[in-house]
């Protein structure tokens, strides 16, 4: 996007650089909602941008290279955004499974004070037993319950945070760094394979742009070359033109003499006579 709107700083279109702040504006509005709804959005200005590009005077290979970066954005974008969604949603199910867990521990408490209840009519000693009792299923389930909630914790939200350090890094322009999980088959696996999708468009995006850059310093040297040959081209003919000059002064100048001489001569003659 930033290199869009560097080239669009090379021409007179407010219009352009109008609908590509918006498609900006979309953007920064997803990362703060998470809604896909500003995706629709960044597409239906994207078309508007490359119809609007289309009736400008822009020369051909730049709009060109225009669209090809807007392709680029937007493939590296609804990447990102698909990989953000699917990550939402899993943390969405890691806290319904949590939530899930915490009915059954109220039910599992409310059991275990009804037989409390029940038990202060035995005898001390039965009382005694049924404490003991009540303890113990007490230590079980919170210690099954604690299990469960370590084990959905550790299967769901640590590959989860171990994608969003990719993302992050990602994001940062790391290219180099390696995605978890991408061997899996679940929906983890899926989204893991989507930020791979990601970093593989990131990586292609800084090709073509290294290429671009590559392209330009070489275009940028053989306009400085031919500026030279074209400064040298003129040196020469200015001194051939002096050469000319001088030429021509000094033959005119000889042909005065000759005059001159011619004219003496001939008074001379006169005075004789």
């Amino acid at each position: 996007m930033h290199a869009i709107e560097t080239k669009l700083k090379t021409f007179d279109e407010p219009g352009l650089t109008v609908t590509m702040l918006m498609m900006r504006r979309h953007e920064k509005d997803f990362m703060l909602r998470r809604d896909v709804k500003y995706g629709d959005d960044i597409k239906k200005r994207g078309t508007e941008f490359t119809t609007a590009l289309d009736k400008t005077e822009i020369p051909a290979a730049d709009k060109t290279d225009i669209k090809e970066k807007l392709a680029t954005y937007q493939r590296d974008f609804f990447g990102w955004m698909d990989a953000a969604v699917m990550l939402a949603t899993e943390q969405k199910a890691t806290s319904e499974s949590y939530a899930a867990i915490e009915p059954l521990v109220d039910e599992v408490k409310k059991a275990i004070a009804q037989r409390a209840n029940d038990a202060t009519s035995a005898d001390k000693q039965a009382q005694a037993d049924t404490s003991l009792q009540m303890q113990i299923a007490i230590g079980l389930v919170a210690f099954a319950v604690l299990g469960l909630a370590v084990w959905i914790g550790r299967g769901v939200s640590r590959p989860i945070a171990w994608m969003a350090g990719a993302m992050g890094e990602l994001a940062h322009g790391n290219m180099d760094v390696a995605v978890p999980g991408t061997a899996r088959v679940d929906e983890i696996g899926q989204m893991a394979k989507a930020v791979l999708v990601f970093k593989e468009a990131g990586i292609e995006r800084l090709r073509l742009e290294n290429l671009s850059a590559e392209q330009r310093k070489e275009a940028d040297d053989q306009r400085r070359q031919a500026e030279a040959q074209r400064a040298q081209a003129d040196e020469q003919r200015r001194q051939a033109d002096e050469e000319r000059r001088k030429n021509a002064e000094a033959q005119a100048k000889a042909a005065e003499e000759q005059v001159r001489a011619a004219e003496a001569q001939l008074k001379a003659a006169e005075d004789q006579a």
